[in-house]
This record gives C-alpha cells, sequence and structure tokens, in this order.
C-alpha cells in the first residue's frame, strides 16, 4: 500500500493540492514500522513482549537472540517459524557494542527501495500511553508522528518502573505486576528510544539515530529539545503526554538478582556495574500508575492466540523423537525426526556449536512408529553437507529441530 502511495503522489504532484486525498497519498502505515529489539535470556517475558506490541498495532518484528540459553532461543524460533517475528542469530562482537552492531546491521539489511520506520527497544521496554489510551493502537499513532515528510525520527522518552515492592518474583504479566514508576522529573526519564525513517539513518547508537537529513520530533510532533547540544541521547525534559517507553529494569529485587545483574548487558564494555546501588537508583515508585484494564485484557488475549498457534503451527513444547549421523560416503550430516500432533508446512533443523549456528530444511519422507506399537506419526528427515559446517567437529554440535527443546543424539 506505501508503494501505491507513492506512485500515485509522484504520478499527480503537478496538482496534487487539488486533489481532497492528498493526504492519503503520504500517510505512513502502521505496516511500515519495524520493532528492533535484542533479547537475551529473556524466556519468562519474550511472549508478553511480542503480544503487547501486536495488541497495539505493531506486526512487524525483527529479533536478535543474542546466545540465549535458558530456552528464549527455541521460543523465538517457534514464534518465527508461524510467522510472528523474524529471529536472527546474534553472537558477541568485539570491535563495537553488540546492540549497536546488530541495530545497524538490520538496517543496513533492506534493500534500498525498502523504506521502514524501524523502532529499536529492549525486551524490558513497551510503547504505551496513559490511563484508557493505553488500549489505542499505538503503532498507528507513531505513523500519524510520520505524515509529516520533514520529520525523519520520533524519540520517546522513557518511563522508569520500579519494583512496586515486590521482592520476590510473582505470577502475571509484568505490565500488570509493577505499576510504580519515578515522577517525571527523574533524570533518568530524559533517556530517549527512537523511531526512524531507514533512508535517512546514517547510523544508530543505543537510545538515538544520527540523521543525515529531517527533523527528530517527539510524539506530538514538537522538535526534541536535547539536555546538551549536539547530543540526542537524554531530552532537556520528559515528556509523556502522548506516548512514551516504559522500561520496566528493575521489576522484583528476585528477578533482577537472578536476570538482569547475572546476564550483563548487550552493551557489553558499557563499564555499568548492575550492584546494589543499581538498583537503589533505579528502583523508583514514586507514583502509581496501574494499567487500564481493557489493555489488560487486550494483552492476555493475544497471548493466549499465540499460545494457541505455537501449539498447533509449530514444535513448541511437542516431544521429538528422532537421531543424526555422520555419512562418512557423503560428508554429510544425516537424521531424522517424528512428533506427535497436526502436520507441519515448513519444519527446520537447527545445528549449533558454541556461538555459531546453522540451519537445514526437513522433508517428510513417510510414518514412524513408537515401540510396543504406538500411534503412527510424521517421519522427517534432513541432510546437510559437512562443508556447510567449515570444519567444526560434529562431536560438538547440538542439533535440534527448530522451535523445539527435544535434542537429536548423534550416533
Amino acid at each position: 500500500m506505501d508503494t501505491v502511495r507513492r506512485t500515485l503522489a509522484g504520478l499527480i504532484a503537478p496538482v496534487a493540492h487539488r486533489w481532497p486525498f492528498r493526504a492519503w497519498l503520504s500517510r505512513p502505515s502502521p505496516r511500515r514500522i519495524v520493532l528492533v529489539a535484542i533479547f537475551k535470556d529473556e524466556l519468562p517475558y519474550v511472549l508478553e513482549w511480542v503480544a503487547w506490541h501486536r495488541a497495539r498495532g505493531f506486526t512487524r518484528f525483527i529479533i536478535g537472540d543474542h546466545e540465549s540459553s535458558d530456552g528464549t532461543t527455541e521460543l523465538l524460533e517457534a514464534l518465527d517459524a508461524i510467522g510472528v517475528l523474524q529471529r536472527r542469530h546474534v553472537a558477541t562482537q568485539e570491535n563495537e557494542p553488540t546492540q549497536v552492531s546488530f541495530y545497524n546491521q538490520v538496517a543496513r539489511d533492506f534493500h534500498r527501495g525498502a523504506d521502514p520506520i524501524l523502532g529499536f527497544l529492549d525486551a524490558d521496554e513497551f510503547v504505551m500511553a496513559d490511563g484508557p489510551r493505553a488500549a489505542d493502537n499505538l503503532a498507528r499513532r507513531v505513523a500519524r508522528v510520520f505524515r509529516d515528510d520533514r520529520v525523519s525520527a520520533l524519540g520517546l522518552n522513557w518511563r522508569l518502573y520500579g519494583s512496586s515492592g515486590h521482592v520476590r518474583e510473582t505470577a502475571g504479566p509484568v505490565l500488570a505486576r509493577f505499576g510504580g514508576h519515578a515522577r517525571r522529573e527523574f533524570e533518568k526519564n530524559r533517556w530517549i528510544k527512537s523511531f526512524i525513517r531507514r533512508s535517512r539513518l546514517a547510523a544508530m547508537e543505543v537510545h538515538h539515530g544520527r540523521l543525515r537529513t529531517g527533523r527528530y520530533v517527539d510524539a506530538r510532533g514538537e522538535d526534541l529539545e536535547p539536555e546538551k547540544a549536539g547530543s540526542l541521547h537524554r531530552t532537556a525534559s520528559a515528556r509523556w503526554d502522548n506516548l512514551f517507553v516504559g522500561h520496566f529494569i528493575v521489576k522484583s529485587r528476585d528477578e533482577f538478582d537472578r536476570k538482569k545483574r547475572a546476564r550483563g548487558s548487550a552493551m557489553d564494555r558499557s563499564g555499568v556495574v548492575k550492584g546494589a546501588r543499581y538498583v537503589e537508583v533505579h528502583d523508583r515508585n514514586e507514583r502509581y500508575m496501574p494499567l487500564d484494564r481493557r489493555a489488560l485484557e487486550s494483552l492476555m488475549k493475544e497471548q493466549t492466540r499465540l499460545l494457541r498457534r505455537l501449539q498447533t503451527h509449530s514444535l513448541y513444547g511437542r516431544p521429538c523423537f528422532g537421531e543424526a549421523w555422520i555419512g562418512a560416503e557423503t560428508r554429510t550430516l544425516d537424521g531424522w525426526l517424528a512428533h506427535p500432533g497436526p502436520r507441519l508446512d515448513d519444519v527446520r533443523i537447527t545445528i549449533r556449536s558454541g556461538t555459531r549456528e546453522w540451519h537445514c530444511s526437513a522433508r517428510e519422507t513417510g510414518t514412524w512408529r513408537a515401540p510396543g506399537n504406538g500411534p503412527a506419526w510424521p517421519k522427517l528427515t534432513f541432510s546437510l553437507p559437512l562443508a556447510t559446517l567449515e570444519q567444526i567437529d560434529p562431536e560438538n554440535l547440538e542439533i535440534r529441530p527448530y522451535g523445539s527443546s527435544a535434542r537429536l543424539r548423534l550416533v
């Protein structure tokens, strides 16, 4: 649709001022917005993050999986398999922060004719609005800011959420458990996260991008006022009156100690030590704003829909059986797998060694019956040339179906 708009706009540009639907031709669609994030060991929070943003009108996601080991990888693969998001394997970079490297690689990967609006977030950050507006289509609100062709980037301030007094982890969504947040004047809220037209992005940093041209505005369409001249990491003051980014950086103290502090930072060499002092500074609960009931209900409904799709259209949570072996004569890694449940159109195999990863397709070649005259299940086979593995020792490979935690034994 955006291509149609641009084509029509070019054809009638000389007389566009006479047409009543001129605004329609230049209106960016929410479908042009792509949320880009990097996750590492975020298993308890992945589904909520995706479900919240889908419920708020965002439909396109590119997620970097940064060497996760807690099951995040398998869930992201399964969400990729059912078409909800695009998962990319991310290895730690030595020459620059991994997060920055990933952001810029994503921007470069779009072909020259594509010009999406890229929204750069973290797994503990949610695009939000206050009160009943929290249940609105927030993607449409973001797109509305970019109707002005002079706008190249949108910066949204943080709202820093604290633990709400929770010491231990409790059940339920993050957005429902933690309503306590810092007052607007708190200096950490002046950090921004950004939505940027890809064609005008010269280079992305963690919080803001360096633009080739155009305006950097807030959610009201007004120019951002930087805290310091020449730097848009932080603004002179925080604005929450239309949109903001809820930053659930602490959660409960138990969750922070077990997950955030132990995991470290995608910034790698940022120098930030996330100890007791870090928690003391960021655990702010001066104001309380519970999530709107309708917004919470839409979140839970979308999360339930995603779980049902995972159960019926992916291998996530299903038992899988199979094995793999090295073909000495063919110099291939071969194998088979079988699974219960509905047949799947596209099944892939993940092969990992350390921080490196490969994939190959599996195709149905018959049925497999469990010992003891069990039920017949679809049997799929796969083959991958050993040369693809680039001199990796096959004995050190992890082999499993894409989106499944089941490991296939190398025999």
